[in-house]
């Protein structure tokens, strides 16, 4: 994999700040320049945007109780269309293909590591690729979180919508699909 040029480029940044980002390094066991380049990759790429669309950051035990007050029929319509109008906005903004692999990049990048919706992994075995997004939410969240990537699945190049298999559970969904490197 090629290297990212990488200029010298010198920031002020106050001794609380500092601090608190060499904790969080230290914590990753990483330095404290990938640190600060996470953070402002995360910033530009994923943050910015947010603010451009209204995304809004909530507390989770406040949103799983919303969730819990809801119909479920009417979560699930939610999560597609609000799925469909989030992947269009993200599919124009990319030159990247539309492909498992860049699906998978999405999901981990932008709605597990910034938006926190969910723990991500995955496992390879043979020819199929299942994702794992673990949670605290209840299934509720789970069939959401099935919805709400249920389009984006759709317009795939190297996967249909029916060799994907969905397991959704109190505190998990697991997407299954095949793999073709």
């Amino acid at each position: 994999k090629a290297h990212k040029k990488k200029p010298n480029v010198s920031f002020r940044i106050d001794e609380e700040t500092i601090s608190l980002l060499k904790g969080c390094a230290d914590a990753d066991n990483i330095a404290l320049n990938a640190v600060v380049n996470r953070i402002l990759k995360e910033y530009a790429h994923i943050h910015i945007r947010a603010k451009q669309i209204d995304s809004k950051l909530i507390y989770g035990p406040f949103l799983r109780n919303i969730i819990d007050k809801v119909d479920t029929e009417k979560l699930a319509i939610i999560a597609q269309e609000r799925g469909r109008d989030i992947f269009k906005l993200i599919n124009e903004n990319t030159i990247n293909p539309k492909d498992s692999n860049n699906f998978r990049i999405i999901i981990r990048d932008t709605f597990c590591k910034s938006a926190n919706w969910a723990n991500y992994s995955e496992e390879h075995i043979g020819n199929k690729m299942s994702v794992f997004l673990t949670h605290q939410m209840g299934l509720k969240w789970s069939e959401i979180l099935k919805n709400f990537f249920c389009w984006e699945i759709t317009q795939l190049e190297d996967v249909k919508l029916a060799e994907v298999n969905f397991v959704c559970s109190e505190n998990s969904l697991v997407i299954s699909f095949p793999y073709r490197p």
